[in-house]
């Protein structure tokens, strides 16, 4: 889907970007938590991911809408583009904020990365289950739309037990 729609708006209904954003943190959560890296290298590594993977989109999304429409393209254009884009990136804010948790002794490392990958199946199942929602419009299918997109998730948390 087009990050802009009609008259350039942006598409309320496209939550890729936050969906695709969520997996990269747990990814990068659940790789690095078990590496011998301290938290704010895992800190760091999220925020650094999340940032490099939005310019990414932000870039690849405008080469393709150049594409499609090369006559029309302006900087209002692209900065739809990055505001669209920009839930990948604010999807790295809870499970920084439980990493942060750890930087500041208020709980250990090890359960700031357990709590960081459970913020992120929780953000995985609400993202489906809203998705769900709105397109089936029935409870049912929207709670099996957000397990299925949570189980993303807890695939990455078992193979990060699996691996380690």
């Amino acid at each position: 889907m087009s990050a802009t729609g009609q008259a350039g708006k942006a598409v309320d209904r496209d939550f890729t970007a936050a969906i695709y954003g969520t997996i990269v943190v747990a990814g990068v959560v659940g790789s690095l938590g078990q590496a011998d890296v301290s938290i704010g290298a895992v800190i760091a590594s999220v925020l650094a991911t999340s940032g490099v993977f939005w310019l990414a989109h932000v870039w690849a999304q405008t080469m393709s809408e150049r594409l499609r429409d090369p006559q029309d393209f302006t900087w209002a254009r692209f900065a739809t583009i990055a505001r669209h884009e920009w839930s990948m990136v604010q999807s790295a804010t809870l499970p920084v904020l439980a990493l942060l948790l750890a930087a500041f002794d208020v709980y250990s490392e090890e359960t700031a990365i357990d709590v960081a990958l459970a913020i992120t199946i929780v953000q995985l199942f609400g993202w489906g289950l809203l998705v769900g929602r709105r397109t089936f419009e029935r409870w049912p299918s929207a709670l099996l739309s957000g397990v299925v997109n949570g189980a993303f998730g807890v695939v990455i948390v078992v193979l990060k037990t699996l691996i380690h």
